[in-house]
């Protein structure tokens, strides 16, 4: 059984979603924290690079699902960047009940 286009785009738009959601509550958690809340700044420039260079990787992701659906590297550019975001959101979760509560 293929899937179609149309259902693959919005799957797509359905992973880039994921990818923002986690980012936010990842953010969120990090900044509950009080010694990471002041150590963030301490990456200064290369810490924002690192941030916009990860944001891009489901943006350029839907950008190509978008035209091509069946394209391999829009998806492979969508799971890499769904489990950073993933991985980062477990990581703050642990480190917020493990240090903060």
């Amino acid at each position: 059984m293929r899937i179609g286009d149309d259902a693959l785009r919005r799957l797509g738009w359905a992973l880039t979603a994921v990818f923002f959601v986690a980012l936010a509550l990842d953010l969120g958690m990090t900044f509950q924290d009080p010694q990471q809340y002041s150590d963030w700044g301490s990456g200064g420039l290369g810490g924002l690079v690192f941030f916009v260079m990860i944001a891009l990787f489901p943006v350029v992701a839907q950008l190509i699902v978008r035209q091509q659906p069946g394209n391999r590297i829009g998806w492979l550019l969508h799971a890499i960047g769904v489990a950073w975001a993933l991985s980062n959101l477990v990581d703050a979760y642990g480190l917020m009940t493990l240090v903060v509560r």
